[in-house]
């Protein structure tokens, strides 16, 4: 079955995409890499418009706070465009550069945030919204522990400006826990947020301190995260897919979304369900960037 066949926003079957030398290296000093230009505007347009059935669906809020932020998650389980989306080799492939073959899809989220001029309750200096992923990863290990996932940042909008409400990333703070913030402020020094258009691409790992930008322009933002991580990760709530999703996937694709080592409720059994992933990146000559300690 191929990526066509699973009623992927393309009209074409991808090629992985493979992360140069200096991406890898950035990636690891930084804690993200910037992508622009990785899924095309047809493709952008239909990813909205599935974004938009289901935020139309009555399925569940996961956070709805009132300075115009929405957020749904475990999207991929209820949509079979962004279902599809997840098995994209053009997500996957850094993946597998960036942490192994060993993994699957752990999250995904859908994140709007609506125009906001009036005061606020959130994104101020009592609760400046910086954070990192999987917190209680670091918290037990402290912030030398090494990345566990990462997150593909699939901008539907353009974020060009400060004001428009991209995600924003402290550069190095994979290496050095959650940032210091200044004393009245909302952002730490040398927060950086990628001029991004829609279908670039940001990829972060989990213990990178990142926050959610304001949004005070005059149009939504939107942009999809699809987190991938070891397949002996903790189950996401609502991570289960449909069994309509599943029929007639690679042993690749079911390993990337669904994996047979792991039980109904997604806890992981040890097994060689990686061995599915392994063999589709050695077919396509990808390899880990760097082998751990």
């Amino acid at each position: 079955m191929t990526p066509r066949d699973l009623d992927l926003p393309t009209t074409f079957n991808p090629e992985p995409t493979r992360l140069s030398e200096s991406e890898c290296e950035r990636f690891h000093e930084d804690g993200f890499v910037h992508i622009p230009g990785l899924l095309l505007h047809t493709e952008i347009d239909s990813l909205r418009h599935a974004c938009a059935d289901v935020a139309s669906s009555g399925y569940t809020v996961d956070e709805h706070l009132p300075d115009g932020f929405q957020s749904w998650r475990a999207v991929t389980t209820v949509s079979r465009e962004l279902f599809a989306l997840a098995c994209d080799p053009r997500l996957v492939g850094p993946a597998i550069q960036l942490l192994g073959p060993a993994l699957r899809l752990v999250g995904s989220q859908l994140i709007r945030r609506l125009p906001h001029h009036g005061p606020r309750s959130t994104r101020v200096p009592e609760k400046p919204g910086w954070h990192r992923d999987i917190f209680g990863m670091s918290s037990d290990l402290g912030s030398s522990a090494p990345p566990c996932a990462i997150k593909s940042a699939v901008w539907l909008s353009d974020a060009l400006k400060s004001e428009d409400g991209g995600t924003r990333f402290l550069p190095g703070s994979q290496e050095s826990g959650l940032p210091m913030i200044p004393r009245g402020e909302i952002d730490p020094p040398g927060w950086v947020s990628p001029a991004a258009r829609a279908g670039d691409v940001t990829i972060f790992e989990n213990r990178t301190a990142h926050a959610g930008g304001l949004n005070t322009s005059n149009r939504p933002f939107e942009v999809l995260m699809i987190q991938y991580g070891y397949r002996w990760l903790a189950a996401v709530i609502n991570r289960r897919h449909p069994d309509s999703f599943l029929n007639d996937l690679s042993p690749f694709q079911r390993q990337i979304v669904e994996p047979e080592d792991c039980d109904s409720e997604g806890h992981y059994r040890p097994g060689s369900g990686a061995a599915a992933i392994r063999e589709w990146a050695a077919r396509w000559g990808l390899r880990r960037h760097r082998e751990p300690q």
